[in-house]
């Protein structure tokens, strides 16, 4: 005949609880997603002036992820935990610039607004086209790269 212990449940219980707040715990506390990421920064300039606002893209030559970040006043950087793995990239850099002139939407049965028109100011050769690269190595915690466009 077995008795049980009430003692001995509740430690089994309480044994059962806390190892699910730990993994529940664990899981909230993480935004890794258990890639080796690294950080990214430096510069962007075109025709020897900062770009203002645009966007940098790492995209991976080989096993990578992209990765991307914003550029505002010739500075980017990429922060680790959205940055790119260690590997080679090609990078595309784009920008916007407005151009002084007004677009109307004209749509029938729609409301009619005024937006400013805007154009891509660097050359295909730096985003499309582009044959620019990068390594990000295994043995830096952060890469610095900076980037000088000329027409």
């Amino acid at each position: 005949m077995s008795v049980s212990n009430p003692w001995n449940q509740g430690r089994k219980i309480r044994s059962v609880g806390l190892t699910l707040l730990l993994a529940v715990g664990l899981i909230g506390c993480g935004s890794s997603d258990g890639l080796d990421r690294r950080a990214v920064r430096g510069t962007a300039t075109y025709e020897g002036e900062p770009i203002e606002k645009g966007t940098i893209t790492l995209f991976p030559l080989a096993n990578g992820i992209m990765a991307a970040g914003k550029i505002v006043d010739g500075h980017y950087e990429i922060p680790a935990h959205e940055g790119p793995i260690p590997g080679e990239y090609r990078v595309e850099v784009t920008a916007l610039k407005e151009t002084g002139r007004m677009l109307r939407n004209e749509e029938p049965g729609m409301e009619t607004i005024e937006i400013p028109e805007v154009l891509s100011f660097i050359p295909a050769k730096y985003n499309d086209l582009s044959e620019l690269t990068i390594e990000i190595s295994q043995e830096e915690i952060a890469t610095q790269a900076d980037f000088r466009l000329e027409e």
